[in-house]
C-alpha cells in the first residue's frame, strides 16, 4: 500500500475547507496546509484534522505557492487539490482501492474533474487531471496564474473523480495579476496569452480578448487542447460584438486541429439557427449528439453539447418547421438527461397541446356500385369510426344503378362533413349473385382507373393518408386509427371470405405470385404435404392478431403519403398477366420499394353475400376485438391463469430450450414476440409449449434497437389474450428449482397485484457476479403481474432501458417474494462479449446506461459468489 502526503493552498476559505477535508482526511496519511494570509477560522479548521500548518507569503504567484506545499511533502505520493474540491463518496472508495493496489512504478495517476454538475447530478463539464503524483519525482508547478503540473514519465488514467465545488471568489483577482505583469513589461508565454484572453473574456473586455487569442493562434505554440478551446472562445468574443461571421470562421479553425467535437458542431448548428436557416441547423446538431466525447485527453469536456444542448434545440428547430411529433421526440431524449429541467417540462406540455391539435388527414375512398342494404351497413361503420387525432374526408365514385343506393350516398353526405361524391354514367354490368360475383377484364380495369383518380385526388389536396376501402365490408371502430399507428406505408386489415359457398374461409392476402399463401424460396421444390403444412401455417399466423409482412394485399388498404409520393399506383403493368388490379398495384409498390403489411387486430365483416347480412346487426354491435379461438376453455372458478411473456432473437444455441422446459411447469399460456429470428427459436417454443395455447408473433426486422417500440409490442399482443397473471421473463432468465407451488400460492391471493424479485447475474453455472458494477440482485424487480382492465398503464417512453412493464405499475398494490431468478445472459465468455459489442452499438455514450459498468462486462477477474440452492 502507497502513502498519500494531501497538499493545499488556501486563504479565508472557512466556508468551503473543512467539507473538503471530511471527505478525504481518513484517506490520506498527511495533510500539508500552505496558508497565505487567512483572516478567517481557515486555520483553526485545518487544526480539528490534525493538519500541518505552513505560512507563506502571497507573491502573486500560484505555482510558488504549490511548489513551497509540495515541499513540504513526505510520504510516497502527493495528492493535490484546492479548498473547495471534495471527494463525493463513490470515489472516495475507489480512492482507497487506488492506495492498495497502485503500483508503486506509477509516476502520476490522472483523476476526473468535474467542473460543474445540473440539477439532476449530471456532469456538464470536466477535464483530466494529473491529481497524484510520485513524490520523489519532484515535479514542479509553473505559471503564476492558471498553473499546471508539469509531468512525465509513467502516467494512468483512473475513473476517480473530483468535484469542484466552488463559493465565491474575487473574480478580478487573476486579471489584476495579468495587467500588473503587463505594466513591468513581462513578455507573456503562449499559455499565460491564452489565460489573459480567458480573463478578458469572462470580464467582457472582447475587443482586447479577440487581440490576445489571435496572437495566441498566430504563434502556434500553443498546447493542442488550449488551441481548440482558443476557437471555441474566440467565436463566443465574435459573436458577443455582432460579427457572426468570424465567428463561424474561428468555430472552423478549430478543425484544423482535431476532427468535429459536439461543442463545436453545436456551434455551428447555433450559427445557421439564429439565421433562421433550421435545416442545416438540424444537421449539425444532429452530428454532435453522433459524434463522441474523447474521453483521454486533458481538456475540458462539455458534455452539455452532446447530450441536453443538441436534443432540446433540435426539438426547437422541428417545432419552428412544425414538424410536432419529432420535436416531441427529441425533446422527451433531452429529458432523459435532465427530466427535472423546467425547459423540458415546458416543452413536453406545449408539445402535448400541438399534437393534440394537430390531425392526420385521412381519405376515405371507395368506388361504389352497391345494394342498397350492404351500402347501408357499410355507411354506418364509417359513422362509427374512431377520429380522435385524426380527421377524415370521404370520396366516393357513385357508379351505382340503383336510385336507393345513390340516396344513400346523398345522406350520408349530408350528414356527415367533407364528403365529396364523383357521380359516373355507366352503363357496364356488373353481375353477382348468392354464389359468387363475375369480373371482367373491363371492370377490372375501369375500377383500377376510379382508385387512380382517388389517389390523384388524395395527393392533389395533401392528404397524409387515403383509406381504399370495398364498399361491401362493415369495418370496426378502432380500424383506422389503429392502422394510423402502426406507421406503416402501405397496410392492409384482414378479412376472411367465403369466394365459394362451400369453401374455407380465406384471407385477402397473399404471400407471393398471384395468390400464393405459403412461402417458397425461388429454386425450392416442395411436395404437397410440405405446401400444405406451410399453408396451414400462414393461414394459423393470420388468425393471431398482429402485423405481417405479406406479398399482396387489397379491398382494405390504409396508403401513407410517401407510398404515394413514390409512384405507387393500379395502373396496368403491360407484361405481366396476372388477374386484378390489387396484383398489379403490390408488385409495383414492391419493386418501388415499398413493403406490403397485413394486420389481424380489427378484422372487417364482408358482405359477399345478401346472406351475409344476417350476421351483420351482431357484428355492429361488438365492441370488443376478435380473437383467436383455442380448444382450451377456463372456468371462472377455476384458478387463475399465468401467462409466459416473452421476447426471443436467435436463441436457438443458448438457454431457450432450457428456460421454456422450466417454465411449462407452471404457465398456463404463452406470447412470444420474435424479434427476427434466423435460426430455429420459433420452432423450439412451437414443440416445447405445444400442450398449452401459444400466441407467436413474427417481427421481420428487428425492433430491439428502439426498445420501447419491442416493449409496447409485447405488452398489446400479451394483454390481448386475456391474461389473469403475466410473468415477464426474457429468454435467458429463470426461476431457481421447485417453486412452481409457491408461484401459484401466489397467484391465488387477492391482496397484491404485483410481485418483485431478485434476479441474479450468473457468470458461469455456479457462480453469481457481485462487485460495484454487478449488483442488481440486491433490488426486487417486477416480473409477475394481475392484469386489471380498468387501471390506465403508462409508459416510461425512452429508447432503451424503458422497462419490461410501463412504468406505472408500482401504483397497484404490490409486495416482494424471496423466490430468485437466474439471469444466464452473462454466463459465457462470447455471450458477454455480444453483448458489450450490442451496447457499444446502441448506446455509444453511455445515454441509457452506466458506461462504467459497461467497460466492466469484460473484467478478466470479477469478484464471483456461488450460487446456493
Amino acid at each position: 500500500m502507497i502513502s498519500i502526503s494531501l497538499c493545499l493552498i488556501v486563504k479565508n476559505e472557512e466556508a468551503v475547507l473543512g467539507t473538503c477535508l471530511h471527505s478525504i482526511h481518513d484517506i490520506v496519511d498527511e495533510i500539508n496546509i500552505v496558508d497565505t494570509g487567512s483572516e478567517d477560522k481557515t486555520k483553526e479548521i485545518a487544526n480539528s484534522y490534525q493538519a500541518n500548518i505552513y505560512d507563506f507569503k502571497w507573491v502573486n504567484d500560484f505555482a510558488k505557492a504549490r511548489n513551497y506545499a509540495f515541499s513540504k511533502a513526505t510520504m510516497d505520493y502527493i495528492l493535490w487539490l484546492d479548498a473547495d474540491d471534495v471527494f463525493l463518496e463513490e470515489d472516495r472508495q475507489k480512492l482507497k482501492e487506488l492506495k492498495n493496489a497502485l503500483d508503486p512504478s506509477v509516476d502520476s495517476v490522472r483523476m476526473h474533474y468535474n467542473l460543474s454538475v445540473d440539477e439532476s447530478g449530471n456532469v456538464t463539464s470536466s477535464l483530466m487531471r494529473n491529481r497524484l503524483v510520485r513524490r520523489e519525482r519532484h515535479f514542479k508547478w509553473i505559471g503564476a496564474v492558471h498553473e499546471y503540473l508539469e509531468v512525465g514519465g509513467k502516467i494512468i488514467n483512473s475513473d476517480i473523480a473530483v468535484l469542484h465545488n466552488p463559493v465565491y471568489h474575487d473574480a478580478t483577482r487573476n486579471l489584476s495579476i495579468y495587467k500588473e505583469r503587463l505594466e513591468r513589461g513581462e513578455q507573456f508565454s503562449p499559455r499565460d496569452m491564452y489565460y489573459f484572453a480567458n480573463e478578458l473574456k469572462d470580464h467582457s473586455e472582447f475587443e482586447t480578448a479577440i487581440e490576445y487569442y489571435e496572437k495566441f493562434l498566430e504563434g502556434q505554440e500553443g498546447w493542442i487542447e488550449d488551441n481548440i478551446a482558443a476557437c471555441a472562445k474566440l467565436a463566443d468574443c465574435y459573436a458577443a460584438l455582432g460579427n457572426q461571421a468570424d465567428s463561424l470562421r474561428s468555430i472552423l479553425h478549430s478543425y484544423s486541429y482535431t476532427t468535429p467535437r459536439p461543442e463545436f458542431c453545436c456551434k455551428v448548428a447555433n450559427y445557421f439557427f439564429e439565421k433562421k436557416d433550421y435545416q442545416p441547423a438540424i444537421f449539425w446538431y444532429k452530428l454532435a449528439t453522433e459524434t463522441a466525447v474523447q474521453e483521454d485527453n486533458l481538456g475540458i469536456q462539455k458534455r452539455v453539447y452532446s447530450n441536453w444542448i443538441p436534443y432540446i434545440q433540435l426539438c426547437v428547430c422541428y417545432d419552428v418547421l412544425g414538424d410536432y411529433e419529432t420535436a416531441y421526440y427529441f425533446n422527451e431524449i433531452a429529458g432523459v438527461t435532465r427530466p427535472g429541467d423546467s425547459k423540458y417540462l415546458q416543452n413536453k406540455q406545449y408539445l402535448e397541446k400541438r399534437l393534440l391539435s394537430v390531425k392526420k388527414k385521412v381519405l376515405i375512398a371507395s368506388p361504389i356500385r352497391q345494394d342498397p342494404e350492404i351500402l347501408r351497413c357499410f355507411l354506418k361503420s364509417l359513422k362509427r369510426l374512431n377520429q380522435e387525432g385524426l380527421s377524415f374526408y370521404y370520396y366516393f365514385i357513385n357508379d351505382n344503378q340503383d336510385k336507393k343506393s345513390t340516396l344513400l350516398l346523398k345522406d350520408f353526405q349530408k350528414e356527415m362533413q367533407e364528403v365529396t361524391i364523383n357521380d359516373i354514367d355507366s352503363e357496364e354490368e356488373y353481375r353477382k349473385n348468392q354464389m359468387t360475383h363475375y369480373w371482367n377484364e373491363s371492370l377490372v380495369w375501369k375500377v383500377a382507373q376510379f382508385k387512380d383518380s382517388m389517389i390523384e385526388h388524395a395527393k392533389e389536396h395533401d392528404f397524409d393518408y387515403i383509406f381504399l376501402v370495398d364498399s361491401d365490408l362493415v369495418l370496426q371502430k378502432e380500424t383506422i386509427q389503429h392502422l394510423v399507428a402502426q406507421k406503416k406505408d402501405i397496410i392492409s386489415e384482414v378479412f376472411w371470405t367465403r369466394w365459394q359457398p362451400e369453401a374455407m374461409e380465406q384471407p385477402q392476402v397473399w404471400l407471393s405470385d398471384e395468390y400464393t399463401q405459403f412461402e417458397i424460396k425461388p429454386g425450392e421444390e416442395l411436395n404437397d404435404s410440405e405446401e400444405a403444412q406451410r399453408y396451414h401455417d400462414f393461414i394459423n399466423q393470420l388468425r393471431q392478431p398482429g402485423v405481417y409482412e405479406v406479398g399482396g394485399l387489397g379491398a382494405c388498404t390504409l396508403i401513407s403519403r410517401n407510398a404515394l409520393e413514390k409512384g405507387v399506383c393500379f395502373k396496368k403493368i403491360p407484361n405481366l398477366t396476372f388477374w386484378g388490379e390489387d396484383r398489379h398495384f403490390c408488385i409495383r409498390a414492391g419493386a418501388l420499394g415499398v413493403s406490403l403489411w397485413a394486420d389481424t387486430h380489427y378484422p372487417p365483416y364482408h358482405l359477399y353475400r345478401q346472406s351475409d347480412l344476417e350476421g351483420v346487426n351482431d357484428y355492429l354491435e361488438e365492441d370488443v376485438i376478435e380473437m383467436p379461438v383455442t380448444d382450451k376453455k377456463v372456468a371462472a372458478s377455476q384458478k387463475p391463469r399465468i401467462t409466459l411473456s416473452m421476447i426471443i432473437k436467435n436463441e436457438e444455441k443458448k438457454y431457450l430450450e432450457k428456460v421454456l422446459r422450466k417454465h411449462s411447469d407452471y404457465i398456463d399460456a404463452a406470447v412470444i414476440i420474435d424479434d427476427g429470428s434466423t435460426d430455429n427459436s420459433v420452432a423450439i417454443c412451437k414443440e416445447i409449449l405445444k400442450n398449452i395455447p401459444l400466441t407467436i408473433i413474427s417481427n421481420c426486422e428487428s425492433k430491439f434497437s428502439n426498445e420501447i417500440t419491442l416493449r409496447k409490442q409485447q405488452w398489446e399482443k400479451t394483454i390481448e389474450t386475456n391474461p389473469d397473471w403475466i410473468l415477464n421473463m426474457d429468454a435467458d432468465e429463470m426461476f431457481e428449482e421447485g417453486i412452481a407451488s409457491q408461484l401459484r400460492a401466489l397467484t391465488n391471493q387477492e391482496d397484491f397485484d404485483l410481485y418483485s424479485f431478485r434476479i441474479y447475474d450468473m457468470w458461469d453455472e455456479s457462480n453469481y457476479r457481485e462487485d460495484e458494477q454487478w449488483k442488481s440482485h440486491q433490488l426486487y424487480r417486477p416480473f409477475l403481474l394481475r392484469y386489471k382492465t380498468n387501471f390506465t398503464y403508462k409508459w416510461k417512453e425512452q429508447k432503451q432501458h424503458c422497462g419490461r412493464y410501463p412504468e406505472n405499475i408500482f401504483q397497484l398494490p404490490n409486495s416482494i417474494s424471496q423466490l430468485r431468478i437466474k439471469h444466464l445472459g452473462w454466463s459465457t465468455k462470447d455471450l458477454r462479449a455480444e453483448k458489450y459489442n450490442r451496447y457499444k452499438k446502441l448506446d455509444p455514450n453511455a445515454v441509457y446506461g452506466r458506461r462504467e459498468q459497461y467497460e466492466s462486462i469484460l473484467d478478466p477477474t470479477p469478484k464471483l459468489v456461488k450460487w446456493n440452492k
